[in-house]
């Protein structure tokens, strides 16, 4: 089976070099090596490495002296992007705190859950954000334009502190579309893992500079960009929020070479790009993504307006610290549609219906091992057991493994559409569907159908009012087996999205469009 690259290189740095034995490590070291480095910048504010060093020191400080947080107790963070909230996660990791991002899109029943079950010590919220955050006696409240403000206080050294590579340090809650949200504690080793495998598949270092639009609350913005291009010395360009134009007037500006989006960024992106006559960009040299199902045709379409880059498909999940598999540099045009190579020390296996590995280009539940799995769900035995097993942990994605070992992800397993027996994978069909000239977006779903259980809908975004339905039933039928066709299709303005640009298909089925 083919490698992602020389394991060895990774593990070794992961399991035998002692100075990153767990992520204070990571930081401090990165810290010392890189001390004039600029390592963020948010509108005119600017941070060396040396002046992170200094703040996070403080805020550390004054979590353990004022605040009384001790190694283990969560800390809350209610903020969007920030240089503050890059220092406040360092911060947590040198005392051996867990951090608990929250996702600012949430309703303030859905935070009073999450807070309800996490506990945590103190809240960090920013002010234009206070008013949804839930109040309660059991945590104190921090404003997060207090932090680096905060001085040095007389405490315990937080060197004084022990912190394990099995230490959780962070707590975030996944979405809870098929249930309540559960709570994946991230540990020092699976973040590491997963640091190194971007760092050396990247091949990042001092002079990457990357723009950080995804939110902080998700493991791309925070392992693969913040905590990734900390280590490799480089610096972080942080915006606050996406949004279309401001992040190519950075990504040209600022020489950005390194972007690490979900699709639909990359959609909006070029679709601006085209309409300003922007055809090339030649500096990036690094473009990933991951998150949600990569269509060819984007994908032709990136490649074509960063010709200078290395495109790397990316697939993984908050219990996989992020990256289970990274697409390696140089791959051939008939992989095009892999996520690619399992990362560093993974194990990833496909099983069928009665619980058997899967023959290869067979599909079936991809179930995956590794160093960077997560341990457990926090608070909820009863997911552990459903989803961990004999070390695996059960994706809940339909996938196949080559025979050279590059994993193809199919859909998710609640999303499948079976029609009349015939299993039916939605990205296969918004795969063909995003080759029509006049799509912009689609997304497909099972609806019922008297006769044959489920029938086959596509919403789509057209690029005009020149969309014609019988035409693209038509275009698909010429790739698509006849039970595959859609046999609806509802044009829509937009699709529904959670704040980490992936389609939501509950709301699809929902009728709420």
């Amino acid at each position: 089976m083919k490698k992602l690259y020389d394991e060895e290189i990774v593990w070794e740095m992961f399991n035998q070099k002692k100075s990153i034995s767990n992520l204070n490590h990571l930081f401090s070291m990165s810290a010392e090596n890189n001390k004039d480095g600029l390592a963020f910048k948010q509108d005119d504010r600017t941070l060396t490495y040396n002046q992170t060093n200094y703040h996070c020191g403080n805020i550390a400080s004054y979590l353990l002296g004022t605040l009384k947080v001790k190694k283990g107790d969560r800390v809350a963070a209610m903020m969007s992007n920030s240089i503050e909230y890059a220092c406040l996660v360092f911060s947590c990791i040198k005392i051996g705190a867990v951090l608990l991002p929250l996702n600012v899109n949430l309703k303030k029943n859905e935070l009073q859950y999450i807070l309800s079950d996490a506990q945590p010590k103190v809240c960090i919220v920013d002010i234009d954000l206070a008013d949804n955050l839930p109040r309660n006696n059991d945590w104190e409240i921090l404003y997060s334009r207090d932090l680096l403000l905060l001085k040095k206080q007389k405490t315990i050294k937080a060197p004084d502190i022990i912190i394990d590579k099995e230490d959780p340090a962070f707590l975030i809650y996944t979405s809870g579309t098929t249930g309540r949200p559960k709570g994946a504690l991230l540990h020092h080793g699976g973040v590491i893992h997963s640091v190194l495998n971007y760092y050396h598949c990247f091949q990042t270092h001092a002079s990457t500079k990357t723009i950080i639009a995804v939110p902080l609350f998700h493991v791309t913005g925070l392992i693969g960009q913040l905590i990734h291009v900390f280590f490799a010395g480089g610096t972080s360009i942080i915006l606050k929020r996406y949004q279309t134009k401001p992040f190519i007037e950075k990504m040209i500006k600022e020489q950005a070479d390194f972007l690490f989006n979900v699709p639909t960024i990359y959609t909006m992106l070029i679709s601006t790009m085209e309409k300003e006559k922007i055809s090339s960009v030649a500096h990036v040299q690094t473009v990933a993504f991951g998150g949600a199902p990569m269509q060819t045709s984007l994908f032709n379409k990136i490649k074509a307006i960063f010709p200078n880059a290395y495109l790397h498909n990316c697939y993984g999940a908050t219990e996989t610290c992020s990256p289970a598999t990274i697409m390696p540099r140089n791959f051939l045009e008939s992989k095009v549609e892999s996520v690619g190579l399992p990362v560093s020390q993974a194990k990833l296996k496909v099983i069928n219906n009665d619980g058997k590995e899967c023959e290869p280009g067979e599909t079936g539940e991809l179930l995956i091992k590794g160093p960077m799995i997560i341990k457990k769900y926090w608070n909820f035995e009863e997911a552990n057991q459903k989803n961990f097993i004999e070390g695996f942990w059960y994706s809940g994605d339909y996938a196949s493994i080559d025979k050279d070992g590059y994993v193809y992800i199919k859909d998710r397993k609640k999303d499948m559409i079976n029609r009349g027996g015939e299993n039916i994978y939605s990205i296969e069909i918004e795969n063909v569907l995003s080759r029509y000239d006049e799509v912009d977006e689609v997304a497909v779903i099972g609806i019922p159908h008297s006769l044959y259980g489920e029938a086959v809908k596509a919403y789509i975004v057209p690029k005009s009012d020149n969309l014609n339905l019988e035409d693209i039933q038509e275009f698909s039928s010429k790739s698509l087996a006849k039970y595959k066709v859609p046999e609806f299709i509802e044009i829509v303005d937009e699709l529904p999205k959670n704040p980490g640009g992936k389609v939501l298909k509950s709301q699809l089925k929902k009728g709420s469009v």
